[in-house]
């Protein structure tokens, strides 16, 4: 069990660098992609173009394999904890959001922001730090995942022979 490895991972919700945008150097073997449309067909559809697993299937087989560990809900409760302490700390943040949206004052970018992709981050940044809690062997496409987030990219597909699909939030103006 590692909740220090639990806790970097949720950090990143919290972070500046969530959805900041991908530097030059982004995730080896990754598909990175500009068009928004495209990553929320390839985020939330079950519909994808040929070549594309459907991501939400991706990830509940992940958790599927975690469920199965005996610790998985305690690791579970912990990595819940954590997430709404961090719900709580931006609340004023979203409400901010929200006040200049009806102001429209907002760019696409704050939009992204709080928008379904921050809900799927959280799920699946959930998912790692319960595979993280739980002292599990690493398993590439998941450290893939992460070192997008890391970066300031948004993990949102997976093509069929493995490669992550990340889109790039700098292409927001």
């Amino acid at each position: 069990m590692s909740e220090d490895e639990a806790v970097e991972v949720l950090q990143l919700l919290a972070s500046d660098t969530l959805f900041a945008g991908l530097p030059d150097a982004a995730v080896a073997g990754a598909i990175v992609i500009a068009e928004l449309d495209r990553a929320f067909l390839l985020a939330f559809e079950q519909s994808l173009p040929e070549g594309y697993r459907v991501w939400l299937d991706a990830i509940e087989q992940c958790r599927a394999r975690l469920r199965r560990h005996p610790r998985f809900d305690a690791a579970q409760a912990y990595v819940e904890r954590w997430m709404l302490d961090c719900q709580r700390r931006q609340a004023g943040e979203r409400i901010e959001h929200r006040k200049r949206r009806l102001a429209g004052s907002n760019t696409p970018r704050d939009d992204f922001r709080w928008s379904e992709a921050r809900e799927d981050a959280m799920f699946v940044l959930a998912t790692l730090a319960i595979h993280r809690w739980l002292g599990l062997p690493a398993e590439r496409w998941l450290d893939g995942v992460l070192q997008a987030y890391r970066l300031g990219g948004w993990p949102c597909g997976l093509h069929e022979d493995g490669r992550l699909v990340i889109f790039d939030p700098a292409s927001l103006r």
